[in-house]
């Protein structure tokens, strides 16, 4: 069947799911593909029975995922980013409620960029906070993994893991920043 639209945290649209119905009570997904920012996302096969009150679980992968596509969709006016992602979203549904437990999403080679092109207010901020504002104006990184847990109808943790990191172009660069530019970083957020 054509599905026009499913949101398993981020609303995607025109996708195929092929399914089959086993003795009147069973629901076999075989297979959902949707475009999805750029990529695609596809559900792996799940079986589960309509005629009660169950879990279900599902699971969607994520081939291709492009980051400035995701930041368009979500509106995130403030920040910019590249780079290509692939992953799996586990989703579990018990009666109407569904969350996401133990998604993960990893950045293919090269990596990419993560800039925050907002305007900064330096008002309250000591002098640690403007200089790691502006020394990540703009961030280049080699790895980056985002580990998702959480409800689909309220906030969703996040954590995200950078390493290979390097400060990019329009990034603010001094004396300091220019000699640690050579020393492996790992970030955790």
């Amino acid at each position: 069947i054509a599905v026009q639209s499913i949101n398993p945290g981020i609303e995607v649209f025109d996708g195929m799911l092929d399914y089959r119905i086993e003795n009147g009570e069973i629901l076999m997904l075989q297979e959902g593909t949707w475009p999805f920012l750029v990529g695609t996302l596809t559900l792996k096969p799940s079986r589960f029975g309509f005629s009660r009150e169950e879990r279900r679980e599902f699971t969607m992968v994520i081939k291709g995922a492009e980051a400035a596509q995701f930041i368009q969709q979500m509106e995130l006016g403030n920040i910019s980013a590249t780079g290509t992602f692939d992953g799996e979203l586990p989703l579990v549904f018990e009666g109407v409620d569904g969350r996401i437990v133990g998604g993960k999403l990893t950045a293919r080679d090269p990596g990419g960029n993560l800039s925050y092109v907002g305007e900064l207010t330096y008002e309250d901020m000591g002098a640690i906070a403007n200089f790691a504002f502006g020394a990540l104006r703009s961030l280049d990184y080699e790895e980056m993994t985002l580990q998702i847990d959480g409800p689909l109808t309220g906030d969703l943790v996040t954590k995200i893991q950078f390493d290979g990191v390097s400060q990019g172009e329009g990034a603010n660069q001094n004396f300091i920043t220019r000699q640690i530019a050579e020393l492996p970083i790992e970030f955790n957020v």
